[in-house]
């Protein structure tokens, strides 16, 4: 029941939004994304065949909505996720169902190098907070990995809780 409530709470800021234009903080958002770490207080969300060891593909960005197209690895295969999400009032606040329901934020944004992100993933047990790094490119400065080291570490995940991608995780190969 608790679940339930909270769900609907969630799913109601993201229908209950002002009447202004978000689209001008979507272009800045808009194409070809990479997945460079993750970072989680409970760490089985970001392992091997976790829920959020999800690579970022692309953003596409309509209306008050941004669409993400993900990609994960299971047995050897990627399989695709099309992912929506809603802006909410609050700036760079987004709203998404995905293994429970999500709250998320672009924490950092240089557009054209890298964002970073914090999630907060309520699902049936629990509240993960899990943080991303994405770039334009796969491979980035060692300044970005440090800033992004240093975001987990003002959240309290040490570097045990981060896990940086590889090629294997990217499904680059794959990638249509």
């Amino acid at each position: 029941m608790r679940q339930m409530k909270l769900l609907l709470l969630i799913i109601g800021l993201a229908l209950v939004r002002g009447t202004h234009d978000h689209e001008e903080h979507h272009e800045n958002l808009i194409g070809s994304w990479h997945t460079i770490a993750v970072a989680a207080n409970n760490t089985a969300k970001i392992k091997k065949g976790g829920p959020f060891r999800l690579s970022l593909h692309q953003i596409m960005a309509k209306g008050d909505k941004l669409y993400g197209e993900f990609s994960e690895r299971k047995n050897d295969k990627c399989i695709w996720h099309f992912l929506e999400s809603h802006k909410t009032d609050k700036e760079n606040q987004y709203v998404s169902i995905y293994s429970g329901a999500n709250i998320f934020y672009f924490t950092h944004v240089k557009a054209d190098e890298y964002i970073m992100a914090t999630l907060y993933n309520y699902d049936a047990s629990d509240v993960t907070l899990v943080l991303m790094l994405v770039a334009r490119h796969p491979d980035v400065k060692e300044e970005i990995k440090k800033k992004f080291k240093e975001l987990c570490l003002n959240n309290n995940l040490n570097e045990e809780n981060i896990v940086y991608f590889t090629r294997y995780d990217q499904c680059e190969e794959l990638a249509p």
